[in-house]
């Protein structure tokens, strides 16, 4: 059953005002309109998205959404959703890296032993299945430290909502940039600490690109180099849009590819419930798509992302890594990607978190992202800490790909955080 909550927040910092917000326990409880009042709010926030989310995540997850309001004007959303560690969540990747088997070990000694994160519940301030700023959305009016007493407040009524069955051990804000929440020093002692992770790698798109050759063009001569063998060694691969039929047609090799990545991984919050990739290109069709990559007339990889007019964000991608010593096929999704978005004509990709430097030798740059976390037991609490101290971005030499003028300066325009 449905139930809408308002609550009003009692005067804090000063405010000379009641803050209204209301808890839906169901997307069907928000009148779409509501969304009209934010006509920037970011994908993984907007209605039809939310929607999708509830109805095929349902197995996985639990969604809340919270709207915050100023007398009757909605000024701010966020998406909360509970869902459960298991053993499978660390470790994936420590067997190919070497260089995080100390670390892996280090981590998984404390957070299973100490902090004790095998099979706990955690209440989530974002979105568990992408890498972008989902969590929250506020008016650009709406100040910093008022946006941490909104979020704070939600946390709190949340958390009663769903002590009624379960128990949230762990808390957590989930990919947030600079400048979106108060520092360290200004926001209030919540106890929530506040982690570094891995940046998101961002490509702009030069206005004046209208093909991939454009791009290329735009290289110096050694990535433009590195391109082209990319191209040569996969000329063997087909790529294609995998429509809502081909994507229910291929739903189990879709969801074997990407379960080869997964297990992979070396931090896995939550595996894609079967039949997710279907699912979604077969509900949100002009906002999701799925490109598939055929080697010897199977299918051996796909990526699926989300887009409007401004952006392309990369979801999820599989992979058949008994191939991969044959094509670069990873390095040749990206090049696709890019290719789809300039004939999109969208003015950026986000490429998300993993294998920075690659996405780096493609005129990716770094946008730092942010975690909050916060145990609900204080000794563990504060064992987090040391946790933190061990967490920090993935170090890589990045790359400056384009030609360069007379003095220096990269030959098109490259648009970066302040």
């Amino acid at each position: 059953m449905t139930v809408l909550h308002p609550f009003n927040w009692l005067r804090k910092k000063g405010y000379d005002h009641r803050i209204r917000y209301s808890v839906h326990e169901s997307m069907q409880s928000v009148r779409e309109d509501i969304w009209r009042h934010w006509t920037s709010v970011p994908f993984g926030l907007t209605y039809r998205q939310l929607r999708a989310n509830e109805q095929i995540l349902e197995s996985q997850v639990r969604l809340w959404i919270v709207i915050f309001w100023d007398d009757d004007v909605p000024v701010g959303i966020a998406q909360f959703q509970l869902f459960r560690l298991d053993a499978r969540s660390f470790g994936g990747a420590a067997q190919q890296h070497g260089i995080f088997d100390r670390l892996e070990g280090q981590l998984k000694e404390l957070l299973h032993r100490s902090v004790g994160l095998s099979k706990i519940w955690v209440l989530l301030c974002g979105d568990l299945y992408t890498t972008a700023p989902h969590a929250f959305w506020f008016l650009p009016e709406i100040s910093l430290d008022r946006r941490w007493t909104y979020l704070m407040t939600a946390f709190k009524r949340v958390r009663q909502w769903v002590s009624e069955w379960v128990s949230p051990e762990l808390m957590v804000i989930k990919d947030f940039s600079e400048g979106m929440l108060p520092s360290d020093d200004d926001r209030d002692d919540s106890g929530f600490h506040r982690i570094a992770t891995d940046p998101n790698m961002v490509l702009d798109i030069d206005p004046s690109w209208r093909s991939l050759e454009d791009y290329m063009g735009a290289l110096n001569s050694h990535y433009r180099r590195q391109a082209s063998q990319v191209m040569l060694k996969s000329a063997g691969v087909h790529c294609e849009f995998l429509s809502r039929d081909a994507s229910i047609r291929h739903s189990a090799r879709l969801d074997a590819l990407h379960e080869q990545v997964y297990e992979r991984a070396l931090i896995r919050y939550s595996a894609v419930p079967t039949g997710y990739f279907k699912l979604m290109s077969s509900q949100m069709t002009d906002l999701f798509g799925l490109r598939g990559y055929f080697y010897n007339g199977i299918l051996v990889g796909f990526v699926s992302y989300f887009s409007d007019a401004e952006s392309m964000q990369c979801q999820y991608l599989g992979m058949d890594y008994s191939i991969k010593n044959q094509i670069p096929l990873y390095q040749l999704m990206l090049y696709d990607v890019l290719e789809v978005a300039i004939q999109k004509g969208v003015k950026r990709i986000e490429y998300g978190r993993t294998a920075s430097e690659i996405k780096s030798s493609l005129g990716a740059h770094p946008v730092s992202t942010f975690a909050m976390v916060k145990h609900r037991n204080v000794i563990k609490d504060q064992l987090i800490d040391l946790f933190v101290a061990l967490m920090h971005p993935v170090e890589f030499k990045e790359r400056h790909v384009y030609k360069t003028n007379g003095d220096g300066t990269p030959s098109i325009t490259e648009t970066r955080p302040e």
